[in-house]
């Protein structure tokens, strides 16, 4: 087991010459900023699976599958609620959208910036739980896929698809496991094989 490569976006954990064998494992974690026990829970995986004593279920596991882990999938808007206690509990990201600059100077509204990467991605994008206030913490964007965050996990996942056996998406808070949909009760048709 060796530590690959460490890009911008993710930390892969592999045996480099098994790669092209292997299915990946895809985790991101800190989607939302205020959640940080979900960038410390991927740190904690990270550890685990490098660091510690070799166990025989971890070799297992780093055999067996590629770890794509991204720590920290919203980084501006993580460490702005770092700041003090009025930011601890912060969501979005940090960016400023076009309809977030006209809302500012209509309304002198300071703290209209940021976007919902969780709810920045295509499938029913502006719908349930998706306000079209932009000033509003749940805010999806102008667009779907107007942050980089989303445009990068997208894309990566996209050129991955074929290698990737699980993505799951960590967070904080809500005490549940959710699969697809997140938006309808309606399972997928391949929902047996993503349980």
């Amino acid at each position: 087991m060796e530590l690959a490569y460490l890009s911008y976006v993710a930390l892969h954990i592999e045996e480099k010459d098994t790669r092209k064998l292997k299915k990946n494992i895809v985790i991101d974690c800190g989607a939302h900023a205020r959640e940080w026990l979900a960038p410390s829970t991927c740190m904690y995986i990270i550890n685990k699976l490098t660091l510690e004593h070799p166990s025989l279920k971890n070799t297992k596991l780093i055999k067996r599958f590629n770890w794509i882990i991204i720590p920290v999938l919203n980084p501006d808007g993580y460490a702005y609620t770092w700041h003090n206690q009025s930011t601890r509990l912060w969501r979005k990201n940090r960016s400023f959208t076009a309809k977030q600059l006209k809302f500012r100077k209509e309304k002198n509204d300071e703290l209209c910036i940021g976007v919902d990467i969780n709810r920045n991605f295509d499938e029913e994008w502006g719908g349930v739980g998706a306000p079209a206030n932009p000033c509003f913490e749940m805010y999806a964007g102008d667009k779907p896929f107007s942050e980089k965050e989303s445009i990068a996990l997208s894309n990566f996942l996209n050129t991955t698809i074929n290698e990737t056996l699980a993505y799951i998406s960590l967070h904080a808070f809500g005490l549940s496991w959710m699969t697809p949909w997140g938006f309808k009760k309606q399972l997928p048709k391949s929902f047996n094989e993503m349980v």
